[in-house]
């Protein structure tokens, strides 16, 4: 072998290396990011508990399934739905979803809107609120 295939042999093996290192590094990158989301997402439930009780909510539950049935090609599909609380104020059963950060929390993000019309379909008979917890404020919505 001669020193440019040597050179070329060890310039393909230093990049092999490389790019496993990234993928190593960005896999362990993710994991780090999920596991603070986490970890920020329970203080933050915690805090939402008792902003809950103290705007007057009572028999405050934590993420208790639903379930509704729709109909897709004629078969009915059960869905579940898991709203983050489910209390009662003056004798009303109540939904709370609780948001944080930016975007999450404003009733003009998409996925909010849907979440929120979705349990408004899926649990009869309930007062539906928006908490926002970068602003510490609860907000009643209505469809």
């Amino acid at each position: 072998m001669d020193t440019i295939q040597i050179y070329i042999s060890f310039g393909v093996l230093l990049l092999l290396i490389l790019v496993l290192a990234r993928m190593v590094f960005v896999s362990w990158l993710r994991k780090r990011r999920s596991l603070r989301k986490m970890k920020v997402g329970k203080r933050v439930e915690s805090r939402a508990k008792r902003i809950i009780s103290n705007a007057g909510f009572k028999k405050i539950r934590y993420q208790e399934n639903f379930f509704y049935s729709l109909k897709v090609d004629g078969e009915e599909v059960k869905i579940c739905v898991i709203p983050d609380y489910i209390a009662e104020k003056n004798g009303e059963r109540c939904v709370i979803e609780v948001k944080w950060g930016i975007s999450a929390p404003l009733i003009s993000n998409v996925a909010t809107r849907r979440q929120l019309l979705e349990y408004s379909h899926a649990i009869e008979h309930c007062r539906i609120f928006l908490l926002d917890m970068h602003k510490k404020t609860l907000k009643e919505v209505a469809f």
